[in-house]
């Protein structure tokens, strides 16, 4: 999306040129934040124009931040899980509540992505990837019997 290019430039061309130390290691809260901006402002447009697009748009913007917070020190993967989880079931909520795919789609390759990165960083070990992938496809398939409960419901009726 072109605000999240216009973000990278902002960050990388005005405000790090600006700071005395550029190797603080604020560039990727600073680039975080400014996906995160763009994930809410495409949030507030999905409510006046096209839901689907924007939303999923958000969701991207919202994937965006949460991996460039893994190069954050010292808590970056711990940050980066938290803004996957939210964004996640924010879409995995909204793809429930809606039923467009696109949500879906999103929301499960953060978890698939981030999640099993997070807990591989947090560990130390393969096995934090491990428990990251095992986290992830509980996640989806307790989405898919949520789903697939609902539909039943919704087909009763």
């Amino acid at each position: 999306s072109g605000a999240m290019l216009l973000v990278c430039a902002v960050v990388f061309n005005v405000i790090d040129t600006a700071e005395a130390n550029p190797t603080n290691g604020a560039i990727a809260v600073q680039l975080a934040v400014g996906f995160l901006l763009v994930a809410v402002a495409l949030v507030g447009s999905g409510l006046i124009l096209s839901r689907t697009l924007a939303w999923s748009l958000a969701g991207l913007s919202g994937w965006a931040a949460s991996i460039v917070l893994q190069t954050d020190p010292p808590y970056g993967e711990w940050l980066s899980l938290v803004v996957a989880t939210v964004v996640s079931a924010a879409l995995l909520t909204a793809f429930v509540l809606t039923r467009r795919y696109p949500y879906a789609v999103i929301g499960c390759a953060i978890l698939l992505t981030i999640w099993p990165v997070s807990l591989y960083r947090i560990l130390d070990d393969a096995v934090g990837a491990a428990i990251g992938l095992v986290a992830a496809g509980a996640v989806l398939i307790g989405t898919v019997i949520v789903l697939s409960r609902r539909r039943r419901l919704s087909a009763a009726a």
